[in-house]
């Protein structure tokens, strides 16, 4: 939640104070200065995307209230997966973001929450060689939104980033640091040299807004 609300309100930890424990609990009150709110005064359609229940930690209810247009459950999903009650593929999501680029000739503003490669891990197999295949998916996602962002030629901006390292016991230390990979692309403004830097989550609530 510290991340996701980072990202959306350009808030970390040390300005939410003791807020961050669950920093939704206040979000309304900066519903003016989120990335949805924001956006929506430049012109923007917002659209927030979770295949699964939104009724969960009250997003229902929060992202309707931090500006978001649209707030899209498991309910927005019509696979075989999301029929059966199971995870929503990355494949599938991918599919639903370029579907609403194609349907939305305004500018548009996307923030989905993949599903796919969530734990808990557990039972048949070996937990961390799960995770391991279906990362292997999210880089597939990962691709599949390049390529196809690449192909409409309109200019775009794809920030993919993890909020949380995954909980796998005996595999993954706390001990080890809480960073995450994030990666920036850019469609249609011509070759951008590669560079890398760490940022706070917070940053990419900047770079969202193309500062």
């Amino acid at each position: 939640m510290r991340t996701e609300y980072a990202v959306l309100s350009g808030r970390g930890e040390s300005e939410l104070g003791f807020c961050r424990y669950d920093p939704f609990l206040s979000a309304l009150g900066d519903a003016d200065k989120t990335l949805p709110s924001l956006l929506n005064d430049a012109g923007f359609h917002s659209i927030y995307v979770h295949p699964n229940d939104l009724d969960f930690a009250d997003r229902a209810v929060y992202m309707p209230g931090l500006g978001f247009a649209d707030s899209i459950g498991i309910e927005g999903f019509s696979s075989q997966a999301a029929n059966k009650g199971e995870r929503v593929s990355d494949f599938d999501l991918a599919e639903f973001i370029l579907d609403a680029v194609d349907r939305h000739v305004d500018p548009l503003f996307i923030y989905a929450v993949t599903i796919e490669n969530h734990g808990p891990w557990s039972g048949h197999g070996d937990p961390g060689e799960r995770y391991l295949s279906n990362l292997t998916k999210s880089d597939a996602m990962i691709g599949a939104l390049v390529r196809g962002l690449d192909a409409r030629g309109r200019p775009a901006r794809l920030i993919f980033f993890g909020d949380h390292r995954p909980s796998i016991p005996g595999l993954i230390s706390s001990d080890a640091g809480r960073d995450t990979p994030y990666v920036i692309v850019d469609f249609a403004k011509g070759e951008i040299a590669p560079r890398s830097c760490d940022i706070p989550p917070e940053a990419l609530f900047e770079a969202a807004l193309g500062r």
